[in-house]
């Protein structure tokens, strides 16, 4: 019998299609098991590959697509891993997936733009989530949308979604053990909303009416949550009464040792702030963070850089309710301050730093104090009104430590600049030369933020060390015209240390000097001349020669973000003079109910600088060697033997602040190992910038400490004297002639020139 040729061509393509598909899921298997195995950039090249190959099937997409947007997420590649998972929902669209799996793929999408703080975002992609009436998904996608809610603050809007749902809960649980549990956490969360919302005698009846719904360890923290609502509506007793006999309930049970032991011990020191009784309640919250500070060193050695992070999110609105009581030790709040510092920017990544870090107290800052110098911690912290406030907490060398209220966030922030044109927190993402001189040379702002500071000093003190938080990032204290000096800036009370000279002087190989580059290196901007994002620099050439020469260096002129991945490894000192950008400059509270610290990562995508080639890249959705370092991508480099970074570019130590720092470059530095970091507030001269980074390095060459060359080339930045020809206006001429005489200037002394810099230990 003979077989058509038609018949034969239909079978090969079918066999190619089947050997095709069988290969895509042999792939799309391997690259699970390589993921389960830990090896995430294994797996996730595999599904590259697989999306790159256009004989893949449209089903092996969709997978390929759906894994890698998840591990990407995972990972910390935020923006990536949604866009490709909603490519992957996409895909699904066009393969006609299931209602049900594409709901489920929608309600994760949701919940990962909400992790994020995109509630927006989060409720469109969340509203297309079909799932039935009555249904598990559908009693979820309720619960999650009033956890939107509430992170948004609109509290009594999330009551009313769980009072929709309530029934369906109720009726489930009758039968089902799990829907029970989930009832039980249902009528919590609305009284948690409540409580936000400041009906506390609903708050009450709430937890009242989860108690019976509750047994065991559960019941017992239903039991404090209500000693808590109890509390804030003025019942202390009756609060009292219940914290104690959750308590006796941890003790007997987990002992005092157990996360909720402890947990309950905070709760009930606030309540005994409520109650006015003010020494008791500081004495309680010693016991408290002791024991805290206790079970976080036991788990420490096993917790994942990211893993603290996210702990210290959930933890620090709580420990920092010592900062409302009006008795407070002053010790015990520089002990509590040192804690929240060490366990949030740092990026410790060695357990036994990190675990060292911890465990310090503010006897030890005082053992690194130098003679004759304090530490002034500005804290940021939220008080019982729910407004930001700032607190200065002052550590001498040797005497008392003090505690200064200041004032809030929102009084700083309103602050009039130039004659009221501007307010600080316009002038702080400004750029504008008239503001900014104003403000650095405002001597009454000085007095407002250091005043009550200076009057707490003991009067032998001679040197500060400034540990910033909140807005106080984004202004150089050190730099005012009328701030004592000198003020030394450090990221952590346990960089104090005695100002040290350059010592060793670096090999070439140990010194990378980089600027000068061609933002259109390998780019035809005959053709697309729109991409011209950045603009030569032609002094930066000029400083990075004389850098170099000044230091037996060697000049680099190019350099693409791959080879400066490749070369960062062993550099005592990386300079890089360029470009810089942050795209936002703000103060950005976190939700409160936000527990993680993605929403603080995802600014680091927003901060970068330019190296060769850049004008190729897109800022605003950066990709892998696109010559351009976002802070994100600084964070994954080896700068362990990095003694000092200096960024001589514009806005390099801008950004958006939360948690406990600029979430851009400086943060990024931070975590990546740099020891001290040179960065810019604003933008600034190019000439000024050359001329400072030259005094710095001439300064540390010849011997001087790091921090006081710092400091002594400012002010020859200030004093540097230029001589002009005088000229008039020649009537007859109709413009201005040389007189023959000659004056002298001095162009840089204004702040907008010589205040933007600061050095970070």
């Amino acid at each position: 019998m003979r077989i058509s040729r038609a018949i034969i061509i239909i079978l090969v393509l079918l066999q190619t299609v089947l050997t095709v598909c069988g290969q895509s899921g042999a792939l799309l298997r391997e690259a699970a098991s390589l993921a389960e195995m830990g090896k995430v950039r294994e797996a996730e090249k595999i599904y590259e590959g697989l999306l790159g190959d256009s004989s893949v099937s449209i089903f092996a997409r969709f997978s390929a697509e759906e894994r890698l947007g998840e591990s990407l997420f995972a990972r910390g590649e935020y923006e990536r891993g949604i866009r490709t998972l909603r490519e992957a929902l996409i895909t699904g669209i066009h393969i006609g997936l299931d209602f049900r799996a594409a709901s489920q793929l929608r309600y994760n999408i949701a919940l990962h733009l909400s992790a994020l703080g995109r509630y927006e975002e989060a409720l469109i992609v969340l509203g297309g989530a079909r799932f039935e009436p009555h249904s598990e998904g559908s009693r979820k996608k309720a619960a999650h949308l009033s956890e939107i809610e509430s992170r948004r603050g609109n509290y009594m809007r999330a009551v009313e979604i769980l009072d929709s749902v309530m029934p369906e809960f109720a009726e489930a649980a009758e039968t089902d053990k799990t829907a029970a549990e989930d009832l039980a956490a249902i009528v919590q969360n609305r009284g948690f909303n409540r409580l936000e919302a400041h009906r506390f005698s609903d708050a009450v009846a709430d937890f009242q009416r989860a108690l019976p719904l509750t047994e065991g360890a559960s019941h017992a923290i239903v039991l404090s949550n209500l000693a808590w609502a109890e509390a804030e509506g003025g019942s202390h007793a009756a609060a009292l009464g219940h914290i104690d006999e959750a308590l006796r309930w941890f003790r007997k049970n987990g002992g005092e040792k157990g996360f909720d032991y402890i947990n309950a011990l905070r709760k009930r020191a606030t309540i005994l702030d409520r109650a006015g009784r003010d020494r008791e309640a500081s004495a309680q919250f010693r016991q408290f963070f002791d024991l805290e500070r206790a079970r976080l060193l036991r788990e420490l050695p096993a917790m994942s850089q990211h893993t603290r992070l996210n702990y210290w999110m959930r933890e620090k609105p709580l420990i920092s309710q010592a900062f409302n009581f009006s008795k407070a030790d002053p010790e015990l709040l520089c002990d509590i301050a040192l804690m929240r510092r060490s366990l949030s920017m740092l990026g410790i990544d060695d357990p036994k730093k990190a675990t060292a870090a911890v465990a310090a107290t503010s006897r030890d800052i005082r053992r690194l104090l130098p003679d004759r110098t304090a530490m002034v911690h500005i804290a940021e912290f939220t008080d019982t009104a729910r407004q930001t406030r700032y607190a200065a907490l002052i550590l001498p060398k040797k005497g008392e430590a003090r505690c200064m209220p200041l004032f809030t966030e929102k009084e700083i922030m309103e602050y009039p600049v130039f004659d009221g044109w501007n307010t600080l927190a316009e002038t702080i993402g400004s750029d504008q030369y008239y503001t900014l001189s104003s403000l650095y040379s405002d001597s009454a702002f000085c007095a407002k933020i250091w005043n009550p500071i200076l009057e707490a000093l003991p009067e032998t003190t001679e040197k500060v060390f400034l540990v910033p938080e909140g807005v106080f990032h984004l202004i150089g204290i050190e730099n005012l015209d009328n701030a004592p000096a000198p003020v030394y800036r450090v990221s952590s009370p346990l960089n104090i240390e005695p100002d040290r000279p350059l010592g060793r002087i670096p090999k070439s190989g140990e010194m990378l000097f980089a600027g000068g580059f061609n933002y259109n290196d390998g780019l035809d901007v005959a053709q697309e001349p729109e991409m011209e994002t950045f603009a030569d620099l032609p002094q930066t050439r000029i400083e990075i020669e004389t850098l170099a020469r000044v230091m037996s260096g060697k000049p680099t002129f190019r350099l693409k973000e791959r080879e400066f991945a490749d070369s960062v490894c062993g550099r005592r000192i990386l300079h890089l003079s360029t470009h810089g950008y942050a795209g936002y400059t703000d103060i950005a509270p976190m939700p409160r109910f936000i527990a993680d610290t993605l929403a603080i990562d995802v600014y680091l995508n927003y901060s970068g600088i330019a190296l060769s080639g850049a004008n190729g890249a897109d800022i605003y959705n950066p990709v892998p060697y696109d010559d351009v370092m976002t802070a994100r991508e600084f964070v994954d480099m080896p700068l362990k033997d990095a003694e000092m970074v200096v960024l001589s570019a514009c806005q390099t130590a801008r950004g958006v602040v939360s948690d406990e720092n600029v979430s851009g470059l400086v943060r990024a530095l931070k975590m990546a190992g740099a020891k001290s970091i040179v960065a810019t507030l604003w933008s600034v001269d190019d000439e000024a910038a050359r001329r400072f980074m030259e005094y710095f390095y001439e300064c540390m060459l010849a011997g001087i400490p790091r921090r006081e060359s710092f400091r002594l080339a400012r002010l020859r930045l200030m004093q540097y004297e230029r001589e002009e020809d005088v000229k008039k206006f020649d009537a007859s001429r109709m413009r201005n002639v040389s007189t023959g005489e000659k004056r002298v200037t001095y162009p840089f002394a204004d702040s907008y020139y010589h205040a933007p810099f600061i050095l970070i230990d």
